[in-house]
């Protein structure tokens, strides 16, 4: 049925945008929907034409948690690629897929150098050059969920 497709969709851009899934730069909205059968990022320019499907593998794997890079040439998201979640990157456009790291939740640092992320409910900071990574939350600390870097970096 597509109602609640579509509501789902409409309930993802009213209440589920933040600064890092709208590329500002070319007025476009990034998210995920399953209306094509398994989750899958897809793309719309915020006055609701040109919808346009980013990943179309042909497994039942998931891909949702888009987030544009500052610049809005790059989208990190979550898959469940090869059975385990991880954080891929690909082009805006969605060429160029890679698994960056295990994990989920990914969100860019402003200067897009870097990325906080979830992994086994604990929040870390991973350099993208190096692959150098710094784990953030205590470990008595459990459940750890939704990192979100401050627009200013600081």
């Amino acid at each position: 049925m597509k109602t609640p497709r579509l509501l789902l969709c409409v309930a993802l851009l009213a209440f589920g945008l933040d600064a890092g899934r709208v590329s500002a730069a070319a007025g476009r909205i990034v998210f995920s929907s399953n209306r094509s059968g398994a989750w899958r990022i897809w793309m719309v320019n915020a006055d609701g034409s040109a919808k346009t499907q980013l990943t179309k593998q042909e497994s039942d794997d998931h891909d949702v948690d888009p987030v544009f890079s500052g610049d809005g040439k790059s989208i990190l998201f979550t898959s469940t690629r090869g059975g385990k979640n991880g954080v891929w990157r690909m082009l805006a456009d969605g060429s160029k897929p890679e698994r960056v790291c295990d994990g989920d939740q990914a969100e860019w640092s402003p200067d897009g150098a870097k990325i906080a992320l979830r992994r086994n409910e604990k929040i870390l900071v991973r350099e993208l050059a190096s692959g150098k990574e710094k784990p953030l939350s205590p470990e008595d600390w459990p459940h750890c969920s939704g990192p979100a870097w401050s627009p200013d970096g600081k």
